[in-house]
């Protein structure tokens, strides 16, 4: 009934041209899409009706033309009774989940690894703690001197005289 209903709705903007007493050309008023509608062979060129079962929009506007109900020309198989014919067959009662018996196992492995295409990447990813830059942790893009050894400067920007030589030693 949903889709029956949304059809309803989207069959407001088509008009016809009618052909025969249930032959129509179904055409959309914004653009020239065209549609052929046999109501006595219970077809439309957009086979929405054919492959459902449910009549389309243009289906739904020549029936409007001919004041006939869509509800009529559903396929039997969405009524009440056919569902029930469908499902009316007894289903044989199973036991508890504690009585089935128990099947043994292998442990789940992961899928097996597939190289993708193309070149791998070159940078690692990075830990959240870690500079994206340096990759080194908690330093945040601080330098290191090599003249002094402290953080947050380079040999080229030290004004520090003294030199320090555990610094010198690491340069090396």
């Amino acid at each position: 009934m949903k889709r029956l209903n949304k059809e309803i709705e989207l069959s407001g903007g088509w008009s016809l041209h009618w052909s025969t007493q249930t032959s129509f050309q179904v055409t959309h008023h914004l653009n020239s899409s065209g549609f052929i509608v046999n109501l006595d062979k219970m077809t439309c060129t957009c086979n929405f009706w054919e492959l459902v079962g449910i009549p389309c929009r243009h289906v739904v506007a020549a029936m409007g033309f001919r004041n006939q109900n869509p509800e009529d020309f559903v396929d039997d198989y969405y009524t009440r009774e056919a569902y029930e014919l469908c499902y009316s067959f007894s289903v044989s009662p199973i036991n508890g989940q504690d009585m089935w018996p128990t099947v043994e196992v292998e442990d789940m492995l992961p899928p097996q690894y597939k190289r993708g295409p193309g070149r791998p990447k070159k940078l690692r990813r990075r830990e959240a703690d870690e500079n994206p830059k340096t990759g080194k942790h908690n330093t945040w893009g601080l330098n290191r001197c090599t003249n002094c050894g402290q953080l947050g400067h380079s040999a080229r920007g030290c004004k520090s005289t003294e030199v320090n030589l555990s610094a010198q030693q690491r340069k090396v």
